[in-house]
């Protein structure tokens, strides 16, 4: 089950565009390879599988890195707001 964002399977929704602009635009004997070549060209591999081992490792890592920089980020968002007396009442 690929993983969707807001609940968009964004690879079925390119491949229904390229789909509909190919059957508009080239004639019916080329569209099945065409439609096959730019979906091809479109789609992300599953960067979770044992295959990509070190891509997920940085994944986790750099997942890490974000959560981590969060707070700092929120603390000198917070004081900048203070200092510029927006939360003095």
């Amino acid at each position: 089950m690929p993983l969707a964002l807001f609940g968009l399977n964004v690879s079925d929704l390119v491949a229904d565009l390229v789909r509909g602009l190919v059957d508009l635009l080239v004639p019916d004997f080329a569209a099945g390879w065409a439609t096959a070549l730019v979906t091809g060209l479109v789609a992300v591999p599953d960067v979770t599988g044992p295959g990509f081992a070190r891509v997920d490792a940085l994944r986790t890592d750099l997942t890490g890195v974000g959560f981590g920089l969060l707070g700092p980020c929120l603390v000198a968002g917070g004081l900048q707001a203070r200092l510029a007396g927006f939360a003095s009442g």
